[in-house]
């Protein structure tokens, strides 16, 4: 197994989280090399904060240090694109926070990269590694809910004062920002199950500056399954997951994009997140789960794998045209 040497792309809220939940883990397989941000002070009160020893001003001086394995790219969506591709021709690994960009062309165009350059990618989604979603997929291939005919699941919070959320510059609107984890949910079931996509049907209503706030869509999946997957950022959702069967349901009652509790036919059963030091400290809810994800990058890199058997290049390309496909039905 490897040891994975990080460089952070952005001094950010999620780039904090995300450090102070891999400082939690074994120092003997990650460790935090490097930061960059556009702010150079910024960037050195960060490093500070989780002793990083080296601190750049400019993304590329942080792609071209030879002593960083892997990039986490923390910043605006607006910025995925260049950053991941400089960090993919630099021969780095990397971890980019979802979306990974906000377009369908910009996201295929990183795969076929990474795949040329034979360096690991992964869209940050973290849902993915957490024991709930574990357990779900077992619970899938085991037929406990019998044939599963229905997904139900819906993101939405009131956040559309945020400036990043109403921008379109920046990569802003509830599709890229919320969206992608009600897609991504959808998308975990049925691909579990074999079932492919066979149609998409929305609604979008937009904000004044011209980015979605809230989506509907439908998803139908071969043999008449069916999908709600929703998302909004100016309405306070119940933010859980409904998986329906012939025989049952399986039910995330709260926080489906890092849960900790699941309904199986109406028993609960829940699991423990990592205890870590200051754990108050973290900026999201449930951030400390990010750890889950930094381990199993690192395992998935240390088997030689290009992508993470749990979001894979696939999923990733399938959510952008879910999401290219939606703008296009709704101008």
């Amino acid at each position: 197994m490897v040891q994975l040497r990080w460089g952070i792309c952005s001094a950010g809220k999620i780039s904090s989280d995300f450090c102070r939940a891999v400082k939690s883990l074994d120092k003997n397989n990650h460790v935090l090399r490097a930061v960059a941000a556009r702010d150079l002070q910024r960037a050195q009160t960060f490093a500070k904060e989780f002793n990083i020893p080296v601190v750049y001003d400019s993304y590329q001086q942080l792609v071209e240090d030879e002593t960083i394995d892997i990039v986490y790219v923390g910043n605006l969506i607006s910025h995925h694109y260049d950053c991941v591709k400089m960090s993919l021709k630099a021969g780095k690994h990397v971890l980019c926070e979802k979306s990974l960009t906000a377009s369908e062309s910009h996201t295929k165009s990183l795969v076929e990269l990474a795949v040329s350059k034979k360096r690991f990618l992964a869209e940050a989604i973290w849902s993915r590694y957490f024991p709930v979603y574990h357990k779900v997929k077992q619970l899938l291939q085991d037929g406990v809910i019998g044939d599963v005919r229905n997904v139900n699941v819906a993101f939405g919070l009131n956040v559309a004062h945020m400036e990043r959320m109403k921008d379109p510059s920046s990569g802003g609107g509830g599709l890229l920002d919320l969206g992608v984890y009600s897609l991504q949910f959808v998308l975990f079931v049925y691909k579990t199950l074999g079932y492919k996509l066979i149609k998409v049907t929305s609604y979008v209503t937009k904000l004044s500056s011209g980015v979605d706030d809230t989506a509907m869509m439908i998803l139908r999946f071969e043999g008449d399954r069916m999908a709600y997957a929703g998302c909004s950022i100016t309405c306070l959702q119940p933010n859980q997951a409904v998986i329906s069967g012939t025989k049952g349901n399986i039910v995330i009652p709260d926080n489906f994009w890092c849960p900790t509790n699941l309904i199986v036919n109406g028993e609960k059963q829940s699991f423990d997140l990592p205890v870590v030091e200051d754990c108050d400290k973290f900026n999201y809810t449930n951030s400390v789960g990010l750890a889950y994800q930094a381990e199993g990058v690192r395992q998935a890199i240390s088997a030689g794998h290009i992508e993470s058997p749990h979001i894979t290049h696939e999923h990733s390309v399938q959510i952008s045209e879910i999401i290219e496909e939606v703008r296009r039905q709704n101008p």
